[in-house]
Formats: structure tokens, sequence, C-alpha cells
């Protein structure tokens, strides 16, 4: 377990450059949404869990965990949700796409080299394959292959 800051966005960009710029330290990036859970659940319930998680993985590794995605991919009302019901905020799956690559790329340019995506919503699942699929082909081209 480390005494260390684990909210990469808490920290003053000296002190994230020292962590990342040698590749070792883990980047857990979690993803959520903003939905309905029913009456008694708050809407962000998909961005706490994953993000505690993050955060209690982080101190025991040394990683670092990113700001948390607030919005994911729709709701299905085949899952008891959907887009029809008030406070559910949704993204397209391309926008989530984009959105995931270009951090990974982004995290990875400041040395970043291992990632872990913590997701706290299904529907995000096949987008966040597509992301990662994307960001390594793209660094790839860019020379950073590892």
């Amino acid at each position: 377990m480390t005494n260390q800051r684990p909210f990469a966005a808490e920290m003053p960009w000296p002190d994230f450059h020292a962590r990342v710029k040698d590749g070792k330290t883990p980047i857990l990036i979690p993803l959520g949404s903003m939905e309905q859970h029913g009456h008694h659940m708050p809407l962000h319930v998909d961005v706490l869990l994953p993000t505690e998680f993050a955060r209690r993985v982080a101190q025991r590794v040394g990683g670092l965990v990113a700001p948390t995605f607030s919005y994911g991919y729709k709701s299905q009302q085949k899952c008891g949700g959907g887009n029809h019901m008030p406070g559910t905020v949704s993204l397209e799956g391309q926008t989530l796409v984009h959105q995931l690559r270009d951090v990974i790329k982004e995290f990875a340019r400041h040395g970043g080299r291992n990632f872990a995506i913590v997701n706290g919503h299904y529907e995000n699942s096949w987008f966040i394959n597509e992301a990662v699929d994307l960001a390594l082909r793209e660094l790839r081209w860019d020379g950073i292959g590892n």
C-alpha cells in the first residue's frame, strides 16, 4: 500500500510527470454513466463504483487514477433503463470511442504505458474495446509500441 496521491487531476504537473515519465506507473481510467437506477440510487452510481475501485487498486499498486468519464453509451431499455428516463444523459458510441482513444494517447504521450480501463456501465464495453484498439494502433504508428 502506498501513501502517494492516487488521483492524477489532484496533482501538480511536475508530480504527475515524475510519476508517469518512465512508463512504469499504472494508469487506471474509470468509465461510468449518468443514468437512472430506480428511485433509491443516485444517477451517478456507475461513476462512483469504478472510481472507488480504481482508487483502491491504485493505492495498492502505486498507480494513478485518471479523471472518470462521467457519461457513457446509451442505457438500453432491455436492461431497465433507456434515454427516455429523466436524468439519463448519454453519449453516442462514436463520441465515447474518440474520447477514450484520445485520452489513452495523451497519457501515452506523457510516458504512460500501463493502462487499466475500469468500466462501471455494461453498455460501454464494446466502445471501450474499439477505443483501446484504435489507440494502440495509432500509438504503434507513432512509434510507441509497448
